[in-house]
């Protein structure tokens, strides 16, 4: 806090600059570190002050949408007239009325607030609540009561009816001058205003930073006229409420840094994703959407999470499928020889990519294939000596392209993607699929999936579905020529994606961790079922449950649409805003979020299994032999936790292999 004050009282006597500065680092407490009420009671307790003056918004209570100027912006849009403009008395009546149930509406108390407040009132002292607000003091009081913050005896003075602020201190000398002979503390969380003035004043102040925006809550809130301050909102809501959890026990450090995780990231950005999946419906007719594999688990749980009336009676369902199962299908309609030739168009086209690193089985798999075929009477011994549990070896790739040659081999894949087909179709037809315009969900990326789930999903619908995107990069553009593909977050086009991996970070939220499905059978009353593949995909204890557990829990906070169109929101796509929640967590990550992380693997599709460790430190060896991106998969976590020097130079491996790159 030293440091903190110093800057202070320097950029105080700067005019105008100093305190804009002053009142834009608040946001992020730079320099000041912070406690927050409990804490502060605590503190209040030991030292015993006569009087302890407390900050109200974003220090007592948070509201629903985060920031002033969207509130504000609600409250115009209600009364049909510019915000603070000069208008006549009726209106601005009008208005200080809409003003007044839009903060009874949005508030909501900052968890523990009312218990610190109580232990404070315990030691004897006075609570004065002190607030620079347009909003009366009767109206503030009526709310901070209706919370169990404001109790008999406590005291709230209003900056509009005091003609004085805290943020130019003269609310403080107003109230407390400095001849008085009592100790006054003021707890709060602008760093300007509840801190440096204060201290100005001749106050002990502590800063509470715990209820201001943090950077992921910020970037969501960028635009104060769209959707983004109430997702904002939400995350910060269940931040707080997560972190009460936690230092009441209920959950441990770990499951709460995961769970905040959760809120921030991954429920900021994939409820971002599904409200403009709600607007494409609307604006394309989409009667019903179907979350696609694994990876759609956690937009489906978002999206039954935030009001039904973002949906409009849209039927929402889990649509078992998987690269493995539907590509081989999709080979049935699509023709052998062309799903073949895509197959291997490119050194990481469906069947070539990471042969060398997934088990050799899994990878015959994606043909439909076993070690049996191969040494059955064929002439693939040599394929059929290699260990199937260990990825393809380098020497054996002319012996792997000489298969996919083979007519045989390709009348045997025909077979059975034949099989596959027809298994599939009648069990997507067993599960009675309503009429109606079809919208397919998923992480996405290439397009490869969307391509192969088309040609087998039209054929039991007859229609083609629209797919609908989280992103992709490097796609492939005669895919998308070919369906109807749309691009939440990344058109892989015409932006660069501003991700380092950007597939491992999205997948690392969605991942379910739940066994893939690996084929199709006809039981004995001839229904199909599905087979799941018997392999563990998630070793880790509760991580994954925990993190989808906070981003619904964000989700479940986010206001109905017709309260988000009552306040004149603008629905347009957020896809900037959880781009840059993306960017802070994977690009910039702390210390902290890394280590809630440390030990979740990192799962692949492809192969269905646990592959490599998610983060992992650094070792010297890894740089000797050139592999300094083999063991993880994400690379800024791993730096972060890795010692200072081996940290710096992963960073130099990388930017001089970028430069190469790009010459």
């Amino acid at each position: 806090m030293v440091g903190c004050s110093l800057l202070a009282s320097a950029l105080v006597r700067v005019p105008w600059i100093g305190p804009r500065l002053l009142h834009r680092l608040h946001i992020s407490g730079y320099g000041a570190p912070g406690i927050n009420l409990a804490q502060a009671a605590l503190q209040v307790r030991n030292d015993r002050p006569d009087v302890v003056s407390v900050d109200v918004f974003d220090t007592c209570i948070v509201r629903d949408l985060a920031g002033d100027e969207p509130i504000e912006h609600a409250i115009a849009q209600s009364v049909n007239q510019p915000a603070r403009a000069g208008a006549t008395v009726a209106a601005r009546a009008d208005s200080v009325a809409v003003a007044a149930g839009f903060e009874r509406n949005l508030c909501r108390p900052v968890p523990g607030a009312a218990e610190a407040l109580a232990e404070i009132r315990a030691t004897g002292a006075e609570i004065v609540f002190l607030s620079d607000t347009d909003r009366s003091s009767e109206l503030l009081i009526e709310i901070l009561t209706s919370h169990g913050i404001f109790a008999s005896g406590d005291r709230l003075i209003a900056s509009c009816e005091a003609g004085a602020t805290k943020s130019d201190g003269d609310l403080f000398t107003k109230t407390w001058p400095r001849s008085g002979d009592k100790v006054v503390w003021h707890l709060g969380n602008n760093l300007w205003a509840d801190v440096t003035m204060a201290k100005k004043a001749g106050l002990h102040a502590i800063y509470i930073p715990d209820a201001n925006l943090n950077r992921y809550e910020t970037s969501m809130a960028a635009d104060p006229s769209g959707y983004g301050p109430a997702l904002s909102g939400a995350a910060r809501s269940a931040r707080l409420a997560i972190e009460a959890e936690s230092r009441a026990g209920i959950l441990d450090d770990r499951s709460a840094a995961i769970q905040t995780v959760g809120a921030d990231i991954a429920g900021q950005s994939m409820t971002a994703f599904v409200l403009w999946v709600a607007e494409q419906c609307r604006e394309l007719d989409i009667a019903h959407l179907g979350f696609l594999a694994r990876d759609g688990e956690l937009p489906l749980r978002v999206a039954r999470s935030i009001p039904a009336d973002h949906w409009e009676g849209r039927t929402l369902r889990y649509l078992y499928s998987s690269r493995l199962t539907w590509s081989l299908a999709a080979a049935s309609t699509l023709g052998v020889e062309q799903w073949l030739a895509e197959g291997v168009a490119e050194h990481d086209a469906f069947l070539h990519t990471k042969r060398h690193q997934i088990p050799f089985d899994a990878l015959l798999a994606r043909l439909g294939l076993n070690t049996v075929d191969l040494s059955d009477g064929s002439t693939h011994q040599g394929l059929a000596g290699l260990d199937p549990t260990a990825p393809l070896p380098e020497h054996a790739v002319e012996r792997w392209e000489a298969l996919l040659a083979d007519q045989s081999i390709r009348e045997r894949i025909q077979q059975r993607a034949d099989d596959r087909f027809n298994l599939i179709v009648d069990y997507l037809r067993a599960g009675d699929l309503p009429d109606g315009r079809f919208g397919l969900v998923d992480v996405g990326w290439r397009g490869r999936l969307a391509w192969h789930v088309s040609a087998v999903f039209s054929e039991v619908v007859g229609t083609e579905p629209v797919h609908l995107h989280f992103g992709g990069d490097k796609v492939i553009s005669e895919v998308d020529a070919k369906l109807h593909i749309r691009r939440f977050a990344f058109d892989g086009v015409s932006k660069p994606v501003p991700i380092e991996s950007p597939v491992s970070c999205i997948e690392t939220l969605t991942a379910s961790g739940k066994a893939r499905v690996i084929d199709y059978r006809r039981n004995a009353s001839g229904a199909v079922e599905l087979v799941f593949d018997s392999r563990p995909t998630d070793e880790l204890d509760g991580a994954r449950q925990d993190l989808w557990v906070g981003a619904t829990r964000m989700a479940e906070l986010v206001p109905t649409r017709r309260d988000l169109d009552n306040w004149g929101l603008v629905d347009r796509p957020l896809a900037e805003e959880a781009k840059a929640v993306l960017d802070h967590w994977w690009n910039r990550p702390t210390k902290a979020e890394v280590e809630a992380f440390s030990g979740m693997t990192f799962e692949h599709d492809e192969a269905g299994t646990t592959f490599r460790p998610l983060v992992a430190p650094y070792a010297l060896s890894e740089f000797r032999r050139s592999e300094v991106d083999a063991a993880r998969q994400w690379q800024q976590g791993s730096a972060v936790v890795s010692s200072a020097p081996l940290s710096l130079l992963a960073r130099l491996v990388w930017r001089i292999r970028r430069l190469r790159e790009r010459s």
